[in-house]
């Protein structure tokens, strides 16, 4: 039986255990922000090669190189195979686990095992306060992955923008994955309405307001220690601190 690792990003992947057996897949998506649906997968790639190519000032050809070419790889795992998820609990990977998984349910392999990898309680958004010695302790203590089906529609509620279907699903598979929930609710809270521009949004908006003179440095730590459980990085709060900016 192979053994593969599906780790998101590549700080993971540059300190991953030489203890462990199995090949590595990097998976470099970010689903947090961007399109989300699509008529087919292929449109879907597209798609979020041109948002990419925007927003993070990339090319298509890098695109393909560092996020499809590996993409492809989850499709040439053999029947009967091991695949460990390595994904921490914040919206950022969490959403890419969704992702990861719905493409797995439409892959549709035979005999293929799914485990969890998850991180340690006290650093559930980060495999980087991890040692070495507690990522293969984690390993060790993998949670088996079901109810694909489940999973799938989670990941297809969340693309559609279905709220109330999200909610049910996450709250159908927390007495096993407790952490989805969470995650969902977070998901929720950042949506724009009436009232808000989102709950992170917010955030930035009243900090910069109360405070113009504040760097973005000082911005986005102050953000990551308020919302860790989202996992955005600087490009994401970037746009939230220059369109605030220009209000004050």
């Amino acid at each position: 039986m192979q053994e593969y690792h599906i780790l998101n990003g590549d700080a993971l992947r540059n300190r991953f255990p030489a203890e462990l057996n199995g090949k590595c897949i990097t998976f470099r998506e970010c689903f947090i922000d961007g399109p989300l649906k699509a008529q087919s997968y292929e449109q879907l790639l597209i798609d979020r090669s041109q948002y990419i190519k925007q927003e993070y000032n990339s090319t298509n050809q890098e695109y393909n190189d560092l996020v499809i070419k590996e993409l492809e790889k989850l499709s040439n795992i053999p029947d009967n195979s091991e695949v460990n998820l390595w994904f921490e609990d914040d919206l950022f990977c969490q959403s890419n686990l969704w992702f990861v998984l719905h493409r797995f349910h439409q892959i549709n392999k035979k005999n293929i095992k799914l485990y969890l990898v998850r991180p340690l309680n006290a650093f559930p958004y980060s495999y980087g306060h991890h040692s070495n010695y507690e990522l293969i302790h984690i390993y060790t203590n993998r949670q088996k992955l079901e109810q694909l089906e489940l999973w799938s529609n989670l990941w297809k509620s969340y693309a559609d923008g279905n709220t109330t279907t999200l909610l049910q699903i996450a709250t159908q598979l927390k007495s096993n994955y407790t952490h989805v929930r969470a995650a969902v609710d977070s998901h929720i809270n950042r949506l724009p309405n009436n009232n808000s521009d989102g709950l992170p949004q917010e955030f930035v908006k009243n900090l910069i307001k109360q405070n113009p003179n504040l760097s973005f440095k000082q911005v986005f730590i102050a953000f990551q220690d308020k919302f860790p459980q989202y996992g955005y990085g600087d490009t994401q709060v970037r746009k939230w601190f220059d369109q605030y900016q220009k209000l004050v």
